[in-house]
């Protein structure tokens, strides 16, 4: 198979149906894992997989489950709260600032790529990590009909909804994201072929154990990232990205962060 993100940098033709077609099989492993409780946070055009069955039918199959971490139940203690992990081109905004994070995390991921595959365009571009990051928390991506008229205005309330700041502004849950879809797809007469997601088995090992330390390629790639992020804040620090009062918030919260890790790591 191909990765969504190689398939995405070939010429896609922003199909409509063959998005909500991938989509939605990326909701239903999703909805799989969110019902073990568990979260992806590293969701993203490279971590999906995209395969043929005997039929010639496309199947998406989720990988990279080393960031997956157990959502603790009400009363088994706090949340996760684990500073910044992820692809920040993907993340939501709570993730982005190190907050809490549910399900509804993995559903705006979901959203970006969705608004990537039908406007053919990421939301948020800057060759600044840290303005990536900011953006992710502070501003509204462009309505995806201005980047594709074709896209229906219905579709483009789906991803409003979906990429709302704020997660109780969000679709609760895969069922509720995948059933948007559904009636959206039967008002507008758009086909879709359903097939099961397949799903790597990580998820449900970290359901009935406890959460997978990340392999060496993921200790890697998060040694890289809070590299960058350490050297972005320290040169950055009179930028105007941190004039305003809740930029500079955020700008100590990533060097709390950055100083925190590398306090672990060289210690």
């Amino acid at each position: 198979g191909k990765s969504l993100d190689s398939i995405l940098r070939q010429n896609w033709a922003c199909d409509i149906g063959r998005s909500l077609h991938l989509i939605r099989q990326m909701l239903d492993g999703l909805g799989e894992a969110h019902s073990h409780n568990t979260i992806h946070r590293d969701l993203k055009p490279a971590n999906i997989l995209i395969e043929s069955d005997d039929q010639g039918r496309e199947v998406v199959k989720i990988l990279d489950f080393g960031l997956a971490k157990l959502v603790q139940e009400p009363g088994e203690g706090e949340a996760i709260t684990q500073g910044i992990v992820g692809t920040p081109l993907y993340m939501s905004p709570e993730q982005a600032a190190g907050n809490v994070l549910d399900p509804r995390s993995d559903l705006y991921s979901v959203g970006l790529i969705l608004y990537e595959m039908v406007t053919g365009k990421r939301p948020f571009q800057s060759n600044s990590l840290q303005q990536i990051l900011i953006k992710q928390i502070f501003e509204q991506p462009p309505l995806a009909r201005q980047l594709n008229p074709k896209v229906p205005e219905a579709l483009e309330a789906i991803l409003a909804n979906v990429l709302a700041k704020k997660p109780e502004n969000r679709y609760n849950t895969t069922q509720e994201f995948m059933a948007a879809l559904d009636e959206f797809c039967q008002t507008h007469q758009i086909a879709q072929t359903v097939n099961t997601a397949k799903i790597t088995k990580t998820v449900i090992n970290t359901a009935q154990n406890d959460p997978p330390t990340p392999n060496a390629k993921n200790k890697r790639k998060g040694k890289s990232w809070f590299t960058l992020l350490l050297a972005f804040v320290i040169t950055s620090g009179t930028t105007t990205a941190f004039m305003v009062p809740e930029a500079q918030t955020i700008g100590k919260k990533y060097w709390d962060l950055a100083k925190s890790w590398v306090k672990q790591r060289f210690e």
